[in-house]
């Protein structure tokens, strides 16, 4: 739930989304609705500038995690 709270108190930001699978980034707009990541693969979350990111797995024992680069 960490990972999630810490995503969620983000400003509203554009950030990048990569899907599993897919060879494509797709940039949209935080926050993002509760539902978003239902019934999807992995997924990864970063912000323009690389300094965090967010991993939504499908597994769900594992994850999501989130990880802020030090300044």
């Amino acid at each position: 739930d960490a990972a999630r709270e810490d995503v969620a108190a983000l400003p509203a930001v554009n950030v990048y989304i990569f899907y599993e699978g897919k060879p494509y980034v797709k940039p949209v707009e935080l926050p993002l609705a509760e539902d978003f990541f239902h019934d999807l693969r992995d997924v990864y979350l970063v912000d323009k500038d690389f300094t965090w990111t967010y991993v939504h797995t499908h597994e769900a024992a594992c994850g999501p995690y989130f990880c802020r680069a030090e300044a």
